[in-house]
């Protein structure tokens, strides 16, 4: 239960702290919230978070920058278990791969892969084993990548002169550290 109106007085009603202060929520007449908002603001003035154990400038901002998308082959696999890899995101951007479609042209194949390769380990949204030669496979998952990672395709038991596709899309953000 909470205190009675008698005992907290003029902060009876919703406060909000203004980092010393407990400082009551103002209602106007017509029952709308009132709010200051500052005549000018300094062009230092960012987003605040409260992050490892105190109040400070929130690490991350994101904002939508554009569309990425890719298609990536190799028509000459080697002999054996094969990668291949979409560009690096670049730092300072965020994507977010929202389709991942791959498909190999080969009768001996026996596992194809599709993910990306997050801060350096292989992440697989599809993995198909005896996949059929030309069919295009579609990953089943969005991938959130940051800077430094990229998508990739691999295969398995592959015959020297085999190929292999990768085609991806989705968004980039602009990251603000």
């Amino acid at each position: 239960m909470g205190e009675p109106i008698a005992t907290v007085g003029d902060l009876a009603g919703i406060c909000g702290h203004d980092g010393t202060n407990w400082e009551k929520i103002l209602i106007d007449a017509s029952k709308r919230l009132v709010v200051a908002v500052a005549s000018a603001i300094a062009s230092d003035v960012q987003l605040h978070g409260y992050y490892d154990g105190s109040w400070q400038k929130n690490p991350l901002v994101w904002g939508f920058s554009g569309t990425v998308g890719e298609f990536v082959q190799d028509t000459n696999l080697d002999a054996g278990i094969n990668s291949i890899y979409g560009t690096e995101v670049p730092g300072g951007e965020a994507w977010v791969v929202s389709v991942t479609l791959g498909r190999m042209v080969s009768t001996t194949i026996s596992d194809l892969f599709l993910g990306a390769e997050i801060a350096g380990a292989d992440v697989w949204v599809r993995a198909l084993y005896a996949p059929t030669s030309t069919y295009w496979y579609i990953g089943a998952d969005i991938l959130y990548l940051g800077p430094g990672d990229r998508m990739e395709a691999r295969v398995h038991d592959a015959t020297g002169g085999d190929v292999l596709q990768l085609r991806y899309g989705g968004y980039k953000m602009k990251l603000d550290l």
